[in-house]
């Protein structure tokens, strides 16, 4: 019985280097790219021999160079004095950053915050937010479907659930930064910062429990894309945690491309 796929393999790194023919056998396994200085933005993988195939390496390897490189963790740890700094440390300070721009934001509205401290400290509070954000995407979806393998799986859940909680903040930053009114039936007067992380949280968990509506065409648009990324991170966990089952190919460690050349 034939065993080999129906189609031509290639031994192909991320970032653009072929290193010729592979043995079909070896499709999906690793191998170290001689232009990597670190091993950490590049990626060669023994592939299908298709343009698509190559791309979507080409892609990986760009999470992975997010990963290692451009996320707010390994820049923070550029730094001397943050170079010993642990994703844990990471975390807690992305939240704290979090906290503050929310209620920085807050008191900017409601003008406890002189003018001055609002036009230097708000954009920077809020890139720091968005670079945050975006990390939260790239750098899951770089772990899940490219270095996978965990080296402690139940701490890996408790960051999982700490990213989950930074997307709800995120969204919450957003309703207030646009203003956006929300239709209440509350009594007791709460504020507009607590509503929208409370709303925030109730979109994302898909409860919406009806006390809060948004009212506008920009908040109905905010609504549905925290809806859709929301869902989309749920399924990368998802997935992250169906891939603890067995070691990642990357954890393992790369083959020399002397044995899986064809």
């Amino acid at each position: 019985m034939n065993i080999n796929p129906p189609f031509e393999v290639v031994l192909y790194c991320g970032c653009g280097k072929e290193y010729g023919p592979g043995k079909k056998t070896a499709l999906g396994l690793h191998f170290t790219c001689d232009l990597s200085a670190d091993g950490k933005t590049h990626l060669g993988r023994v592939i299908q021999d298709s343009r698509s195939a190559r791309w979507w390496l080409k892609l990986e390897t760009l999470l992975l160079c997010w990963q290692t490189k451009i996320s707010p963790f390994p820049w923070l740890r550029r730094f001397r004095l943050l170079s010993s700094m642990q994703a844990g440390h990471f975390l807690a300070v992305a939240t704290a950053w979090l906290v503050v721009g929310l209620w920085s934001l807050e008191w900017s509205y409601s003008g406890h915050l002189a003018d001055y401290i609002i036009v230097v400290v708000q954009p920077i509070l809020g890139i720091g937010i968005l670079w945050r954000f975006i990390d939260i995407f790239l750098s899951n979806l770089s772990i899940t479907f490219t270095t996978r393998f965990p080296a402690n799986p139940i701490r890996s859940a408790v960051y999982s659930l700490i990213a989950f909680l930074h997307i709800t903040l995120s969204f919450g930053y957003l309703y207030r930064l646009m203003h956006i009114e929300f239709k209440s039936v509350e009594v007791v007067p709460v504020p507009k910062v607590i509503q929208a992380v409370y709303f925030s949280l109730g979109t994302i968990t898909t409860v919406g429990y009806g006390n809060w509506e948004a009212q506008t065409c920009l908040a109905q648009l905010a609504v549905a894309s925290e809806l859709a990324l929301g869902l989309f991170f749920v399924v990368i966990i998802l997935a992250e945690v169906a891939g603890w089952a067995g070691s990642s190919r990357t954890e393992e460690g790369t083959l020399p491309i002397q044995e899986l050349k064809d």
